[in-house]
């Protein structure tokens, strides 16, 4: 069994997007660039995404943020609790790197068995 991770699609609009991810660890070890956005699956499917804002809250682990490309990106990190507002700078662009997709992978860090997370992400498409 591998830990719970429930994705769970608040907002797929036009130009945003709000998605909601709760984990629960189940004592099999930590993720590795898990895919928690797949930018495919949503309204507008453009790979031009930028990540305005971030809440979350970690217990008892700490976790990585990545944007998918040839060679994926560092996008955040993530320790216990916390909210970021990115939208002062125009948000955090997937865009620089080789074939970005628009999608954000997890990587836990120490995740334990019953220790769980949520992370809210508001992204939106550039125009």
């Amino acid at each position: 069994m591998a830990n719970a991770i429930t994705k769970t699609t608040i907002l797929d609009g036009k130009r945003n997007t709000i998605v909601k991810i709760d984990i629960v660890g189940d004592g099999t070890g930590d993720e590795s660039s898990t895919v928690i956005f797949d930018a495919s699956a949503y309204y507008n499917t453009t790979v031009n995404k930028k990540l305005n804002r971030i809440q979350y809250v970690l217990d008892g682990f700490s976790a990585r943020l990545l944007w998918d490309a040839t060679t994926d990106a560092p996008l955040w990190t993530l320790e216990k609790d916390k909210y970021s507002d990115f939208c002062f700078n125009g948000g955090l662009s997937n865009t620089y790197y080789a074939g970005a997709t628009g999608d954000i992978l997890l990587t836990t860090i120490g995740i334990a068995s019953g220790e769980s997370g949520t992370i809210i992400l508001y992204l939106q498409s550039k125009r």
